[in-house]
């Protein structure tokens, strides 16, 4: 069955790191943030990207004249330039910067990933001023439709709720394909994620959330019901994939 939703499906589009792709998507990114940040990006001077990968998005605001730190627990991905002064290998869970250090903190990409999301945005709270920005946008969450981050692989959509992970696994060995990085996900649903930002209720204003839909693949929800089923109760957990979440420190 593997074989033949496999031979159904294309290849989802694929995100190209070349260097002008990369500088044209932090360009995006960081348009975003200031349009977000509105009156106050003048008095928003210095910035944490949590998760910097490449490190693109530190140096499109570093050309608007602001002070950007980027970590990332990977060094070496994307060829990160790790002399410049303000990258720093670190783990977003013990961050080493005193208490609001920074006028604005964000991610991108990476709270799917984090194996502790809690942690990590207890410590975004901590080392953002008092009536600083904290701007998160991530996704695929786990259990939407490319939630297993492997469409370079497998090409099925919700294939991490149709098959058992030794399937996936030795499907992609037997096709001499990159086999699933489960270790690399925290597999956290959007109901997790809606409940970690009611927590910080008393200590953040939410300025802006927003959760995007995608129901292009329900037709296989509908077929395999048992499947789903199994794995949540919750129909959104399915169909959201990802979160943009903007909080401002009260």
């Amino acid at each position: 069955m593997l074989d033949i939703l496999q031979n159904k499906y294309p290849y989802p589009p694929l995100i190209s790191y070349q260097p002008e792709d990369l500088k044209r998507s932090a360009e995006r990114r960081v348009r975003n943030i200031s349009r977000l940040l509105g009156v106050h990006a003048e008095m928003c001077h210095r910035y944490l990207d949590i998760g910097c990968s490449e490190g693109t998005v530190c140096d499109t605001l570093r050309l608007r004249g602001k002070f950007v730190a980027g970590i990332d627990i990977r060094f070496g991905f994307n060829n990160v330039n790790v002399h410049n002064h303000s990258f720093a290998q670190m783990d977003a869970a013990r961050l080493g910067f005193a208490d609001g250090r920074f006028d604005c903190v964000f991610s991108f990409a990476s709270f799917e990933h984090f194996c502790d999301p809690k942690a990590v945005m207890d410590e975004a709270v901590r080392v953002v001023r008092k009536g600083g920005f904290i701007y998160l946008h991530f996704g695929p969450l786990y259990l939407s439709s490319y939630g297993l981050h492997a469409y370079r692989s497998i090409t099925v959509p919700y294939c991490q709720c149709l098959f058992e992970k030794e399937t996936l696994t030795n499907f992609c060995r037997r096709k001499n394909l990159q086999p699933p990085d489960y270790g690399s996900l925290n597999q956290w649903t959007l109901q997790d994620f809606r409940r970690l930002w009611s927590s910080y209720a008393s200590k953040l204003r939410c300025i802006r959330y927003y959760e995007y839909l995608n129901t292009d693949h329900i037709d296989l929800i509908k077929r395999y019901p048992s499947c789903f089923k199994s794995k949540t109760d919750f129909f959104d957990n399915l169909v959201v994939p990802e979160i943009e979440i903007f909080f401002q420190k009260t």
